[in-house]
């Protein structure tokens, strides 16, 4: 995992969507990683090769499409598959 030897590059203010996926890039763990974070609303960073901003914008299309789940967003939704795709297949 790349995010462990460099973490600042990860957490640096205005990482562009393109800068997150190329540092997540090729990473075993990327699925993970971005399910983990579209959890926690409250991670900043670069998580799953994704931006904060994505982040957000993949919750919001999760309950345009599916409507809110009974327990919030949070509620093991998974939203990977809403709109942005997989990038692990990439």
């Amino acid at each position: 995992m790349r995010c462990r030897a460099n973490p600042d590059a990860y957490f640096a203010e205005g990482v562009k969507p393109a800068g997150a996926r190329a540092l997540c890039s090729g990473c075993g763990y990327l699925r993970a990683c971005r399910e983990f974070a579209l959890a926690r609303p409250g991670l900043v960073g670069v998580w799953g090769g994704t931006t904060w901003g994505e982040r957000g914008r993949m919750r919001r299309a999760a309950v345009v499409e599916r409507g809110p789940p009974a327990g919030g967003v949070k509620a093991g939704v998974s939203l990977v598959r809403v709109g942005f795709g997989d990038r692990e297949s990439r």
